[in-house]
Order: structure tokens, then sequence, then C-alpha cells
């Protein structure tokens, strides 16, 4: 499918939207797929688009792919794996508040948090390519907290 330009931008701010109301924030109900046990979704739908943020986690790692539809034909996709460095509590909260920081501000940096993001002793990077745009995009993010790593992702999508 070809999206003009005016239709990817009406797509870029439904992702945000969509973000900041899911994970982030918590504002759309969490569900999950009877066919993928232990799954968690975010999902919203908002006239012809529709958003999906589905993940996985474990103790030590995490894998998520967010798929965005017009009239249900799947159009864009970022998928995401992260892993804890050292079992902290705190990586949860915090990467929420980054994320919601980003998305709430309408800025997309490869669909994930602000460049830098910090509160107490913990901060977010987040490294797109220089390259990225909301159609071809990759890069890392991390935590860190008492300047130890604690928390790192790699993450990439654009358009199908």
């Amino acid at each position: 499918m070809e999206l003009d330009e005016g239709t990817l931008k009406r797509l870029k701010s439904f992702y945000l939207e969509s973000a900041v109301k899911g994970y982030a924030t918590g504002e759309t109900k969490r569900s999950t797929i009877p066919e993928l046990p232990g799954s968690r979704v975010f999902p919203n739908t908002k006239g012809e688009f529709r958003y999906a943020d589905l993940y996985f986690k474990s103790r030590t790692r995490s894998y998520g792919l967010v798929t965005l539809w017009i009239e249900e034909v799947p159009v864009w996709v970022m998928h995401r794996h992260g892993s804890w460095r050292h079992h902290d509590k705190r990586v949860g909260p915090f990467l929420k508040m980054a994320l919601s920081h980003a998305y709430s501000s309408k800025e997309f940096l490869g669909g994930r948090g602000p460049l830098i993001f910090r509160h107490g002793s913990l901060v977010y990077a987040n490294h797109p390519d220089p390259k990225s745009n909301f159609t071809d995009f990759r890069g890392y993010e991390w935590i860190t907290g008492d300047q130890t790593h604690i928390w790192d992702c790699e993450y990439s999508g654009g358009l199908l």
C-alpha cells in the first residue's frame, strides 16, 4: 500500500497517541492473545487506524512488536528486544516515564524515548541511527542506575 505524506503524518500521530496510552501510562487496558500464552497486548483503534503493542517478558529479557494497520492492512512495524543486566525493579517504572515523556511531546526518535532522560540516579539514553525516520529506523537504548548499566534494548522498524 502506497502512503501519501498526509497519511504518513496522521499514522505517525496515531502511533504516538496510541503509544502514550499503552505501556507508557497504562491508560489503555492491557489484554492477551489466547493463542499466544504469556502475551501482553496494548491495542488501540481510531477510525481506519489500528495499533497493537504485543510483547513478552521474562525476569531478564523482553521482546516486543508494534504493528500499525490501515483498514485492516498491516503497513508499519517496530520490533524491540531488551535485557536486564541486573534485576533492578526501577527499570520498568523509569522506562515508562522516559517513553511517556517522548510520546507526550509528539517526538519520534525511533519510536522510543527521548535522547536523554534523567530522574534521580537513573539515566535513560536513546541512540537512533542518524538516518532514521518514521518509515525506516533502528537504534539502541539503555538505562544506567547509580552509574551501572542495568538495561538495554535494540529496536528497528518502518513501513512494510
